[in-house]
């Protein structure tokens, strides 16, 4: 991580999900310069459409529904997740990778992912560059 630019890789983000056959677990590939997650892709192979969602294919996520939904861990949800779901009157959607999780907002399948904590570089680099390019709107007056 010294290095101006790093490719970090996580084959399987989410092993426990892809072991139990899961749809919920993602391949991440990523670049960092400068320690900025630059370009990355993450393909979620479990999905029914087979997708990768990359830095250089924008998104416009859809609108949020009227009940928002939250992406926590389904083994271990962090309490503060919890917590500003309940304050929200959010939803919580239970998901194994972090990979899966950043995507569902991406792919509508949920509107928030609070993250408390305990991930690596290998967890976010590529998730944050795939998010990077995508238009957030505002959705909380």
């Amino acid at each position: 991580l010294t290095h101006s630019r790093v490719w970090i890789v996580d084959p399987v983000d989410g092993t426990r999900e892809y072991g139990e056959a899961r749809a919920d677990w993602a391949v991440h590939v990523g670049l960092a310069i400068d320690g900025v997650a630059t370009i990355g892709a993450v393909a979620l192979p479990g999905h029914e459409d087979g997708i990768v969602l990359r830095t250089d294919q924008t998104r416009a996520i859809p609108p949020a529904p009227e009940k928002l939904r939250m992406v926590v861990s389904r083994t271990r949800p962090a309490p503060q997740a919890v917590a500003v779901a309940e304050a929200l009157g959010a939803e919580l959607v239970p998901m194994g990778s972090a990979g899966a999780k950043a995507m569902a907002v991406i792919l509508g399948q949920a509107d928030i992912y609070l993250h408390a904590g305990g991930q690596y570089e290998w967890d976010s680099c590529a998730p944050a560059a795939a998010l990077s390019p995508t238009l957030i709107e505002p959705r909380l007056a």
